[in-house]
């Protein structure tokens, strides 16, 4: 059971999880940075990408273990 989320899919949904504040922050760095800004290289992205991934793994690994018993 191999979930594949493209890059852009991941993006959209760690821009769900933001706070207010962070969205706002999100769009001073895009309008400061302009096109040299890369959420994917963003060190918060890249964190929760990590995590999330993980946790999805989990989640898949525990749900196969149930299936096959």
């Amino acid at each position: 059971m191999d979930t594949i989320l493209s890059d852009s899919s991941l993006q959209e949904l760690f821009l769900q999880t933001l706070t207010d504040k962070e969205k706002h922050a999100y769009t001073i760095a895009q309008n400061h940075l302009g096109c040299s800004f890369s959420l994917a290289k963003a060190n918060g992205y890249v964190k929760w990408k990590k995590q999330y991934l993980e946790k999805l793994e989990k989640l898949e690994t525990n749900i196969i273990k149930i299936k096959n018993s």
